[in-house]
């Protein structure tokens, strides 16, 4: 837990350190992780952008998300917020999850993937259940065949799903860049907000 997390948030805290922050398990919190990573992690900071003699806080939420993305590796260095989310999540998804969570933490929690062969697995498994049970209805012995030429189907149907990246890819009802920077600058308005507001 404590590697992963070091990814994440970038920081390099040692074994030792993750180990008096978790253990003993029973007793340590989620606030004692949380206390950690104050002392080291930084958020993405995202700041208006100047354009046309103001300062645009929808651009540097955009530019903040295609920078974050780009630094991670994907190709979108020279997409618009017009541009479709689509094309570019696929096997990407949980990069795009991963990265947006820093600059915008709990903004992706409604997501929907469908995968390739959605129902191929579940289908096979049942033509195997039926061909196993008539073959010992029907006393037929080279049906006894059928239940593992089925289960082996089922298993690579399974393993081919895994392989493939997802058909489609939802982030709630978001489909451009857009929509995503918009959703990013509203999280920091209201953090915002609620900074002035405590102050």
């Amino acid at each position: 837990m404590g590697h992963a997390l070091n990814k994440h948030f970038l920081v390099n805290f040692s074994d030792e350190q993750w180990r008096e922050t978790l253990e003993p398990a029973r007793q340590k919190t989620i606030m004692n992780v949380c206390e950690l990573l104050s002392t080291r992690a930084t958020r993405v900071a995202v700041k208006p952008f100047p354009i046309a003699g103001g300062n645009c806080l929808s651009a540097g939420s955009f530019l903040a998300v295609r920078t974050a993305l780009t630094n991670a590796g994907l190709p979108v260095a020279q997409v618009k917020p017009s541009t479709m989310l689509a094309p570019y999540l696929g096997k990407n998804w949980s990069v795009f999850w991963s990265e947006i969570d820093k600059i915008a933490p709990g903004i992706l929690t409604d997501f929907k993937i469908k995968y390739h062969l959605h129902y191929l697995p579940i289908c096979l498994l049942v033509i195997g259940i039926l061909s196993a049970a008539l073959s010992q209805y029907l006393d037929i012995r080279i049906l006894l065949l059928w239940p593992l030429i089925f289960i082996g189907a089922v298993l690579s149907a399974i393993i081919l799903r895994a392989l493939l990246p997802p058909k489609k890819v939802q982030f709630g009802d978001m489909e451009t860049f857009g929509d995503l920077s918009r959703l990013v600058e509203k999280h920091h308005f209201e953090i915002e907000k609620s900074s002035r507001v405590a102050k």
